[in-house]
């Protein structure tokens, strides 16, 4: 479970290990990869819909058009 203290800042203290402290803002950002998993997390049914379209050239009626929650499992899986 995530201790609220995370969300400003706090560092959590691991099994009387070690404190394991949250990434910062500018550290989350300014991963290279970043706006690669934004787009993942923020993609829409339209940008679905062109994926399709690039693919496979039209949407017909057949077509499954995923929703974007069911996008975004199929990726992780």
């Amino acid at each position: 479970m995530i201790n609220a203290k995370f969300f400003i800042g706090f560092p959590e203290d691991y099994k009387g290990i070690c404190y394991v402290y949250p990434p910062t803002v500018k550290e989350v950002i300014g991963n290279s990869k970043f706006s690669i998993y934004r787009s993942i997390l923020m993609i829409s049914n339209e940008d679905i819909e062109d994926r399709i379209i690039e693919k496979e050239g039209d949407i017909t009626k057949d077509t499954y058009v995923p929703s974007p929650f069911d996008y975004v499992m199929s990726l992780a899986y």
